[in-house]
């Protein structure tokens, strides 16, 4: 399936929550409309299989361990050389400090 209406053909994109439902959602979505893809999660075992799926799709995938609901590893994931669109899945089920 592709999207010709939502291109994002060689662009970047974060997705954050991407170890399981909605962010592996967003991630083999944008993949499909062209984007190389890098996705993130607290369980990092589980990003491996995202990845596979990301490039099943011809495009590149990197892979971050990062919480979101820490202030550190945010610094990490937005220091990534992407940056065009970041899809933001994950840390709201959990009470910030």
């Amino acid at each position: 399936m592709s999207l010709p209406s939502f291109s994002l053909a060689d662009r970047a994109v974060i997705v954050t929550g991407a170890s399981s439902g909605l962010g592996v959602a967003f991630a083999e979505a944008v993949s499909r409309a062209g984007a190389h893809v890098v996705v993130c999660a607290r369980r990092a075992d589980r990003l491996d299989r995202v990845r596979a799926l990301v490039e099943s799709h011809g495009r590149r995938c990197a892979t971050i361990r990062a919480d979101v609901t820490d202030a550190n590893d945010c610094a990490l994931v937005a220091q990534t050389p992407a940056g065009v669109l970041l899809l933001e899945q994950g840390g709201g089920d959990r009470p910030h400090p």
